[in-house]
């Protein structure tokens, strides 16, 4: 493109304006590009001179999507690759505007996924059975029953399996467990996840139409009620058979041993890591391998349900608690009721894919916080507890590099041969001096959702939250938001993320796993993964 527009202008809206033109071009005719464009839009992207700007975000976006386009569309398979090139130096050395534009264009780039096979369940009538038929069914032995979240888990004798009896305690909630049955079923069809990758799919009861049940209550086995995840019984029962570390949980801290030694907790990370980017490749994604949230406490009024959208780098919501029970362990992943088929929708698919690696991610940090679980929350003094003795900065980069690289090569079937991005380490420090320290504990509980509650329920919630009898005198619902202790958060309430290069790492993993499975779809990838 000899004529190529100066993008090299003080004025912002002159190089906009520029950089505009530059972008018709391209759309109306891919092969008017040249090197002399790719290098034009670099410097663009390097450049800071219009970083304070308000909108400099949309520069750099508009930049980083011309540069998507050559990917997708120069005719040259070498400037395809200079163009990939380029942007993914930006989505994972750099920082800031020009790491999540170029990360985003990468990430937009129209992957081809497999078809899972996922067949939505149907609304039929659910059968009814006994307790000790259920049992009977899944040829177990049972030991005395636990109760793990709202299942009751019966270990076998005879093994080292365990009956899972998954409750739906509303009529609402059986949607959920007819999903999950079906996800148990379409993966335990499937092909090709990894033999020699530890994946413990659980075992349906058979004949499949009745894993999922009523339960009467006329037979000889009783539920012991105290026991039961809910008053009275269950709406519906969804019931397997699986390894009893299903319910093993990687981070810890386990009973009278701690966390994990940290090359067995690396390697379970390795593990999961792979299996996720392995699900995502076959057209499967986990929306939810620990909840996230952006703000908990006003789910209810608001549009998003309280729930985190990262690419917004907003304060995270009580990071250490949603990371105590994730959704996959020393089984691989599990409570597949949140696996959902890859959407088609290019941006869907990169912000449900960075969920996955920003979860695994927190997974690791609170590995070092779990080593102390006391350590948490404010001083006497009522200054923040400072943990960060407690984080190993070179262990906690290898298992960010462990994430990146296992997650990588779940998704694209080949190993990460290109340098790892150079954020790493810079990475590892940061998440250190935040999550090491609990500066963010509170959160405001607004005066308008306060009404939500009847009065009984309101007070009641203040008392969990540690309001003293004296202080709940003089408060009325309703009349001022009221602050709750309850984090430890990432950032101060409803305002940014203190950890935004945790934001930048995510989009740039989930942007180099996504464009080197597009290249190599395309052909336009060495088989041993470098651009």
């Amino acid at each position: 493109m000899s004529s190529t527009p100066s993008l090299s202008s003080n004025d912002f809206t002159a190089a906009y304006l520029a950089l505009q033109r530059i972008a018709d071009d391209v759309r109306k005719s891919p092969d008017c590009a040249d090197e002399h464009l790719i290098r034009s839009l670099e410097g663009l992207l390097a450049d800071r001179t219009h970083a304070k700007q308000t909108r400099a975000s949309f520069l750099y976006r508009l930049g980083a999507e011309v540069l998507g386009e050559l990917v997708d569309a120069a005719p040259q398979p070498a400037l395809r690759r200079r163009a990939a090139s380029a942007l993914h130096h930006f989505a994972t050395h750099t920082l800031g505007d020009p790491c999540l534009a170029a990360s985003k264009a990468l990430g937009s780039l129209p992957v081809r996924l497999q078809d899972p096979g996922f067949a939505p369940p149907s609304d039929s009538p659910l059968p009814e059975m006994r307790l000790e038929d259920a049992v009977k069914r899944s040829r177990i032995s049972p030991e005395r029953p636990c109760r793990a979240g709202r299942c009751l888990v019966l270990p076998d004798r005879g093994s080292k399996d365990i009956l899972v009896l998954k409750c739906a305690s509303r009529e609402s909630d059986i949607p959920s467990l007819r999903k999950e049955w079906a996800w148990i079923a379409t993966l335990s069809r499937s092909e090709g996840l990894d033999a020699h990758c530890r994946f413990e799919v659980p075992r349906l009861l058979r004949p499949e139409r009745k894993a999922l049940f009523r339960l009467t209550e006329n037979g000889s086995l009783r539920l012991p009620s105290p026991e039961w995840p809910s008053e009275g019984e269950p709406a519906a029962v969804l019931a397997f058979r699986v390894h009893r570390d299903y319910f093993t949980y990687a981070q810890g801290p386990h009973p009278g041993r701690g966390v994990l030694p940290p090359e067995q907790f690396r390697e379970i990370m390795a593990r999961n890591s792979y299996l996720f980017g392995r699900l995502a490749a076959k057209g499967i994604l986990h929306t939810a391998p620990i909840p996230l949230f952006h703000n908990r406490v006003q789910r209810e009024r608001r549009d998003d349900h309280g729930l985190y959208l990262w690419e917004r780098k907003g304060r995270l919501d009580r990071w250490l608690d949603s990371t105590l029970y994730p959704n996959f362990g020393l089984s691989g992943p599990r409570d597949f009721e949140h696996l959902e088929p890859a959407p088609r929708d290019r941006s869907a698919l990169y912000r449900w894919m960075g969920n996955e690696i920003l979860g695994l991610l927190l997974v690791c940090g609170s590995y070092f916080r779990l080593r102390n679980p006391d350590c948490i929350g404010r001083e006497a003094s009522n200054t923040p507890v400072d943990a960060r003795s407690l984080f190993d900065t070179c262990l906690l980069a290898r298992l960010i590099e462990t994430v990146f690289s296992s997650y990588y090569e779940g998704f694209t079937k080949c190993a990460l041969s290109r340098p790892l991005p150079s954020t790493v380490q810079r990475l590892a420090e940061r998440m250190r001096e935040e999550m090491g320290v609990d500066r963010y504990m509170v959160e405001l509980w607004r005066a308008s959702d306060q009404l939500g509650l009847a009065r009984s329920e309101f007070f009641s919630s203040l008392r969990r939250h540690g309001f003293s009898k004296e202080r709940l005198a003089g408060i009325q619902p309703g009349r001022e938001d009221l602050p709750l202790c309850t984090g430890p958060h990432l950032g101060e309430f409803n305002r940014s993320i203190s950890l935004p290069e945790l934001i930048d790492f995510t989009a740039g993993a989930t942007a180099a796993a996504i464009s080197a499975k597009y290249l190599q779809q395309k052909g336009s990838l060495p088989r041993n993964g470098a651009f």
